[in-house]
């Protein structure tokens, strides 16, 4: 199982993607390619097995997580972004609502529910243009041979572009194992499950507003939101032992890191 990590520029998802993967970026890294990484699954299950069994040894179960190149104009209008994405099982879209002076934005401004839009959008529009190129090619071979095969793609490509076309993302539609199988290898972005990630400030973490607003909209396009402090994160992980790590929590009114719940919802998705 292997979760996308995307976003724009200067959301903080390469910060979120080292905690949890451990990997270490060097001044030679390309950073205009995925970054391949291997996380924990914190599951508080596990822990209670493992005091349970005392087991000689202790193995989490794991997940592939891949950071892919920063969303941006030249990497959008080449196309390669997208070929990255529909080679993941599931997206993880790391969102700035942290305000800093020092850390300019894209957009010249903090609004998460624009970024949200921005790249649902471009992911719709990749979706509708396979589609169409794909319709395309169809119907060229359609006028030489016509088989069923091919007329039930056809139809289902045509409800997957009509869908599309209303700003809705394709994995809200339900559809047939024949159906899946028609178009099980085509690269609809759309199709994957999504978890929306709202990195805010240390101090707003207890508010909740952000996501209250986002809510009925997440629910009626089956996406996962949470939100996370990756600067926080990044403070606690770099604490010695868990002793510390747990005495900083407590210390802030936090029951586990975000990350933990980060991985149970990316493992949800999947």
């Amino acid at each position: 199982m292997k979760i996308g990590i995307i976003g724009l520029p200067q959301t903080g998802k390469k910060t979120l993607f080292q905690i949890l993967t451990g990997h270490v970026f060097t001044e030679h890294s390309d950073q205009k390619k995925p970054a391949m990484g291997v996380a924990d699954i914190i599951d508080q299950r596990f822990e209670k097995l493992v005091q349970m069994y005392t087991p000689k040894k202790q193995m989490h179960a794991k997940i592939d997580i891949e950071l892919l190149p920063r969303l941006e104009k030249e990497s959008i209008a080449r196309g390669d972004i997208f070929k990255d994405i529909a080679d993941v099982d599931a997206v993880c879209h790391v969102v700035r609502a942290f305000e800093d002076e020092a850390i300019y934005h894209v957009d010249g401004s903090i609004d998460p529910v624009r970024d949200i839009d921005m790249v649902g959008g471009e992911l719709i529009l990749h979706d509708l243009l396979f589609i169409e190129k794909r319709l395309e090619r169809l119907e060229a071979q359609m006028k030489k041979q016509k088989d069923e095969k091919q007329q039930k793609e056809q139809a289902l490509l045509v409800r997957f572009r009509e869908h599309l076309e209303k700003e809705q993302p394709l994995r809200l539609l339900a559809l047939s194992h024949d159906e899946d199988m028609l178009i099980r290898s085509y690269p609809f972005i759309t199709l994957k499950q999504m978890v929306i990630v709202l990195n805010v400030a240390d101090d707003a973490l207890a508010d909740l507003a952000i996501i209250e607003k986002l809510r009925p909209r997440c629910d009626a396009e089956k996406m996962e939101v949470m939100q996370v402090s990756a600067k926080m994160e990044a403070e606690i992980a770099a604490l010695d032992s868990a002793a510390e790590r747990r005495e900083f929590l407590n210390d802030l009114g936090i029951e586990e890191p975000a990350l933990g719940q980060l991985t149970r919802l990316c493992l949800k998705a999947l």
